[in-house]
């Protein structure tokens, strides 16, 4: 066999210039080491002293101080101590040096490991290492040989010496290196990610090698090393095409000019002190509103951009803030969420997921955020940071706490000077009256803002600035009810002066007057960040009326209002900030303007707030609101703007709760509760959605112009919440909100009703679902009969019958009739125009769960590719989804489990890939919870093999022991095909890791015969085919195999399968002598006739629990006294000299099938010790094991084509799985 020398040889070299530029970086400034020579001095003239080194490390004066070879081999190879000795003694002989090592990263033999640990221990003791290596190397007359005839000097560098064993493969190694240059550069004030810095390192590599070829250039100083490692970024970015490191994603602030170095150096020491493996840590910078957190977060990421790959800049603000910034953070890793919409928390897992599997360091900025649910959303693994700002200081369990406090002085002076545009000369000239306005304003870095907007807007000259001083400190004496707690009084002072500085510079201009109060009077009452622009105007100037039951977004055209000139007044003061436009839709065509939004200081919003409640009652400005925000979040959810709705959705929340704080209760903020309650109900939470509609029905009683239609469908909308969460009192309390619905419907006028056709078909499809889960509750079954009396009085629209349909297909799955579920869906699919839709989403969910459960996959998977559009970490389809992801994945799951079929597997890996991330928040209760780890559990675990990532392995153990004390029903009915899953994995995945090393083996195998000389592989061919065989016939329940419990995955179903009961029928078979082929290098020793029967379908088998494949094209027949192994195309495997028993021949006609074990464990060859081992349990079960372990058993089922009896048919049942309730 030919051993392909250019490869080792090129492995060799690699480790060898990957472990010299480790050396290297392993130098520090002190160490008297100058230069590394590859290949030793390049002077050398003696072929001896050239090999004997690889690399040697000297001083100034060029003499060495430590000279190393270095040995690579491949995976598993071992090193023993003769030849680590051999490679020492080389070196010391031919090479003077101060030290001397032997790196290698094959592994130590027991003698290998004793020499090391002598040169280390016993290296200041040369008469004991003396006698220690003789002792070690009495048996090796060689190498004794070799100690003798040291000299006293060579002997005096032996115990300078030492071995070092490297347990990395190239990976890890490379993986080191990339950290170590990372860390060099990072001291250096340079970044590095991993590609760069494989780039980086691939120079680098390729420097050692074209100085290992010219003697000339051997010598490579610390000095130049370093001046390679340490490239400008810029020369990184231009060879990569883009810059990889350092790249700020988010809105991040304005970068200070006021840097605050104290505080700087604060935030720098706390994330840069972090331990190397203490996983995320998260350091806090609190303090009041306006005081600089985020400026100084910002300062840090501009001054320390460098020592990351990426920084995110996230909106904490808000749940749904956060959830709209994690959304985008989730496209720029690479994995977009499309055009869904979800909960708040759905994509947190995706984006930890695919953070922790980032290569190089992150960072992640949390901008005003609150001790909390919040704390839920940092990552706890991955190579990153977390830096929090905060109103708060009372956060728990955080790495670093920064508390930020006024300006300094000087840093205040400094911004002043910058904000009213002052040259050294007018500083210098002003100082004193600058200094005192910054101490008025209490060094404040948002009231300087103010101050200075106000200044420069009035054009007052730097001599007036006392005059401004004097004003504000009187000002601030009134403000004391609009200050909150802990600001300066010369904030609301500030912000006071700045109003009229508006009112001033405006008073020629009404309408622009106008527009900046009516609009910040508006703006006040929204989330901080992101306001739309068009929403604020219109909140502030559009009346309610204009847009009475209509959802219209009512859009400003700017070309003939005076907005622009208003936002100019309101940037002039400081007040406000253009921030990121609103998500656009795919389908929507952009009003100019009617994406930009505005961003204000939460502390601004406040002080405002209080003022403007001071002067006048918000309330119609607070319904005017309410009223847009309503239509702009509606038109958001029906257009499908996913984005967009978690934008306005948070925008919503804020405004609801200045609606209860203020009492604004009309039909017109109840409707902005109902519809927000419905965006929360679609996201499944239900908890939040229940709220809101009570407090909507509330307010629509205490409303002076109540709203019958709108309480009626808030009441639909509660009992349909009741029905899904199946709390205690459904019953009770879904009778109770459709009783009032019924009698709000019955006292319609005639002409009125067709209008409520919708309100009665949703009413009568909640009470059928409930009927059913509640047999004979009276109240119940008397309620639905009305409403089904009122029903068929009214006319059905094609979109009423589409509903009445899916809920007949719901209940034919229900039943088990598949086939007939399948045809109806299909039909209903072909009616409905509105795709994507509810309507659609919920009948293509039915459809694909038939076609499930009647396994036609490959239709399945067409369907659910179709279905794939209503997914996402913010489906607005979660009912549909969350019930195709339970039944879907539980028919899967039990058809790969106990079959092992590729489709359903492929078909919930789809499954589980697509809602993965999020899948815990898909779960309506525990036993879901449960349910929805079982699919991950399958799909981790069928991933896992011996080639996977071991971090893929954990995960799955992780996941196992978290699912190992959760049940999955209160009831075993309802349990019991979720337990059939858990109880038949271990089988499976065992069959899968031991096919996945069989298959590793016997290509190995195949490659080493088929690199066989041709006359080698044709002898090899005739003997194989002329080989004798032992056999022996046994069955299952003989006493020699009853301790190894033979059995399969349809034995987990012992009442459906009674054909397969009874004894298994064994036949083993040995051949009469080893066939070995030996690779030339020696790795590895085939067995040519085991490799034979494996090619043809036998599977080695590994370990315990082995799970036996099915063979169809694999035969066993008698002929004669003889059974005779063979396959499809003719082949004959084997011929066993063995006659059946009676009762071995009806357990094969039974079954119609044999087990099949081809090994040499079991001594067939004396016929004495081969029934004494196969005739007892304990020594049968130590022989096959034994067999396992080293890969030398084969095994199948294979067919029997001898004479079979009549079998008993089982009888066809529909398996009933313990599916969801359908709609």
């Amino acid at each position: 066999m030919s051993v392909d020398g250019g490869r080792i040889a090129a492995r060799g070299y690699q480790y060898q210039y990957l472990r010299t530029l480790e050396a290297l970086l392993a130098l520090s400034d002190s160490s008297p080491a100058a230069a590394c020579r590859i290949e030793g001095p390049g002077e050398a003239t003696s072929a001896q002293n050239v090999d004997s080194v690889d690399f040697d490390l000297v001083d100034a004066d060029g003499n060495s101080l430590v000279a190393v070879q270095v040995k690579s081999a491949a995976s598993g190879r071992t090193v023993s101590a003769p030849r680590a000795m051999e490679v020492l003694l080389h070196l010391v002989s031919s090479f003077s040096s101060q030290h001397y090592e032997l790196v290698t990263n094959a592994t130590p033999d027991r003698g290998c490991a004793r020499l090391a640990d002598a040169l280390q221990v016993l290296r200041d003791d040369p008469i004991r290492l003396r006698s220690e290596l003789e002792e070690i190397f009495a048996g090796a007359p060689v190498s004794s040989r070799r100690l003798e005839a040291l000299t006293e000097g060579q002997w005096s560098r032996l115990a300078t010496a030492r071995i070092v064993f490297d347990a990395r493969d190239d990976a890890g190694l490379r993986g080191d290196l990339n950290e170590q240059l990372r860390d060099l550069r990072r001291q250096n004030r340079r970044g590095l990610s991993a590609r760069s810095g494989g780039l980086v390192l691939g120079f680098l590599v390729a420097e050692v090698l074209r100085r290992a070829a010219d003697p000339a250039s051997a010598s490579w100083t610390l000095e130049h090393f370093r001046k390679c490692v340490l490239v400008d970024d810029e020369v990184l970015v231009t060879a990569l095409g883009r810059q990889d490191f350092g790249v700020v994603v988010g809105p991040i602030p304005p970068i200070p000019e006021i840097t605050r170095p104290r505080l700087l150096e604060q935030v720098t020491a706390a994330l840069n002190g972090t331990p190397a493996q203490a996983g995320v840590s998260v350091s806090v910078i609190s303090g009041l509103s306006g005081i600089g957190k985020s400026s100084l977060a910002a300062a840090y990421v501009a001054s320390e951009a460098y020592r990351y790959d990426l920084v995110f800049w996230l909106d904490a603000s808000s749940v749904e803030a956060l959830t709209g910034s994690f959304t985008r953070l989730l496209a720029h890793l690479g994995d977009s969420p499309g055009e869904q919409a979800a909960d708040a928390v759905l994509i947190r897992e995706k984006v930890h997921t695919l953070l922790q599997q980032l290569p190089g360091s992150w960072l992640l900025v949390f901008d005003d955020a609150a001790p909390g649910p919040i704390q839920a959303w940092f990552p706890r693994l991955g190579r990153g940071q977390v830096l929090v700002t905060s109103l708060s200081r009372s956060w728990r369990g955080v790495h670093e706490h920064i508390e930020t406090e006024a300006l300094l002085a000087e840093e205040a002076l400094q911004l002043l000077v910058l904000r009213l545009e002052l040259d050294a000369t007018q500083a210098v000239q002003h100082r004193s009256d600058l200094v005192e306005l910054v101490e008025a304003l209490g060094r404040w870095p948002l009231a300087i803002e103010l101050a200075a907007g106000y200044l420069v807007t009035c054009g007052i000259d730097p001599t007036r600035i006392g005059e401004y001083r004097s004003r504000l400190l009187s000002s601030a004496l009134d403000d004391d009810k609009a200050l909150p707690v802990g600001y300066p009084k010369t904030l609301v002072a500030a912000v006071n002066l700045s109003l009229e500085r508006l009112h001033t510079g405006a008073r020629d201009r009404p309408e622009v007057l106008g527009g900046c109060s009516g609009l910040l009077s508006a703006l006040c009452y929204f989330a901080p960040q992101r306001i739309p622009l068009h929403l604020a105007f219109a909140s502030a100037f559009v009346p309610s009326e204009a847009l009475r039951h209509s959802k219209s977004v009512v859009l400003i055209d700017e070309a003939s209002s005076p907005l622009r000139e208003i936002l100019r007044e309101l940037f002039g003061v400081s007040f406000v900030r253009p921030d990121a436009p609103l998500p656009v839709g795919q389908d929507q065509v952009p009003v100019p303007g009617s994406d930009d939004t505005l961003s204000m200081n939460t502390v601004l919003q406040l002080i405002l707030r209080r003022l403007f409640e001071q002067q006048a009652d918000p309330g119609a400005v607070l319904q005017q609101a309410a009223t847009h925000t309503n239509a702009w979040l509606c038109t958001a959810v029906d257009h499908r703007q996913s984005e967009r709705a978690w934008e306005l959705a948070q925008h919503a929340t804020v405004l609801a709760g200045h609606l209860e704080r203020l009492e604004v209760i009309t039909s017109h903020t109840a409707l902005l509760l109902g519809n927000l309650a419905g965006f929360h109900h679609d996201h499944g939470r239900y908890d939040h959605a229940r709220n809101l509609l009570e407090q909507e029905l509330a307010w629509l009683t205490a409303s002076p112009d109540r709203e019958d239609l709108i309480a009626a469908q808030a009441r639909i909308r509660l009992a349909s919440l009741f029905e899904l969460t199946d709390a205690a009192d459904a019953s009770e309390q879904i009778c109770r909100q459709l009783t009032h619905v019924l009698n709000y419907l019955t006292a319609l006028p005639s002409e009125h009703q067709l209008r409520a056709v919708r309100l009665v078909t949703e009413s009568v499809l909640i009470l059928q679902i409930r009927s059913r889960r509640a047999p004979r509750h009276q109240e119940l079954e008397s309620l639905l009969e009305r409403f089904q009396l009122l029903a068929a009085q009214l006319p059905q629209s094609p979109q009423i019958r589409v509903m009445y349909q899916t809920a007949a297909v719901g209940q034919l799955m229900e039943e088990g009739q598949a086939r007939e579920a399948e045809q109806a869906a299909a039909a209903i699919l072909d009616l409905i125009t509105d795709s994507p839709s509810a309507p659609s989403a919920e009948v293509q969910r039915l459809l694909i769960e038939a076609l499930a459960h009647q396994h036609k996959w490959e239709q399945a998977d067409a369907q659910y590719t179709l279905f794939r559009r209503y997914l996402g970490p913010r489906t607005l389809h979660r009912f549909s989804v969350n019930h195709l992801v339970h039944n879907l994945g539980q028919v899967c799951a039990m058809q790969w489990v106990l079959t092992g079929e590729d489709e359903p597997l492929a078909l919930l890996d789809r499954l589980m890939d697509d809602t993965g991330p999020y899948l815990d928040q898909l779960a309506d209760n525990d036993f879901d919870h449960a349910r929805f780890l079982m699919l991950r559990v399958v799909h981790i675990g069928a991933r896992v093999s011996l080639a996977t990532d071991p971090t893929e392995a954990h995960e799955f153990e992780a996941l196992m022991a978290q699912l190992a004390p959760m049940p999955f029903a209160d009831n075993p009915e309802q349990a019991a095909a979720w337990e059939l899953i858990c109880n038949g994995l271990p089988g499976r995945l065992g069959a899968r890791f031991r096919e996945v090393l069989h298959d590793r083996t016997h290509a190995e195998g195949h490659a080493a015969l088929a690199a066989l000389p041709p006359d080698t592989a044709t002898e090899l061919h005739t003997a194989l085919q002329s080989a004798g065989m032992f056999g022996h016939l046994a069955l299952s329940t003989d006493p020699g195999f009853a301790a190894l419990g033979f059995a399969s995955n349809v034995d987990l179903l012992p009442h459906r399968f009674r054909a397969f009961s009874g004894p298994r029928a064994i036949a083993i078979i040995q051949p009469d002598t080893y066939m070995l082929v030996r690779s030339a290098d020696g790795d590895a020793v085939i067995d040519a006739q085991l490799h034979r029967v494996c090619a043809h379908g036998l599977r080695r088998m590994w370990g315990p629990g082995s799970v036996f494949p099915v063979v169809e094209d694999l035969r066993l027949r008698p002929d004669g006294s003889t059974l005779i192994l063979q396959a499809a195309d003719g082949t004959v495997l084997a011929r066993i000299p063995a006659l059946p028993t009676p009762a071995w021949r009806e357990a094969a006609q039974r079954r119609g099938t044999v087990l099949v074990l081809f090994s040499y464990g079991f001594d067939l060859e004396d016929p004495v010790s081969g029934r004494e081992i196969l005739s007892s349990p304990t020594a049968t079960l130590m022989r096959y094991q034994a067999a396992c372990r080293a890969g030398t058993l084969a095994s199948a089922i294979v067919l029997w084509a001898g004479p079979k009896i009549p079998a008993a048919r089982p009888r066809r049942q529909q398996r009933r799985a313990s599916s969801k309730r359908k709609r």
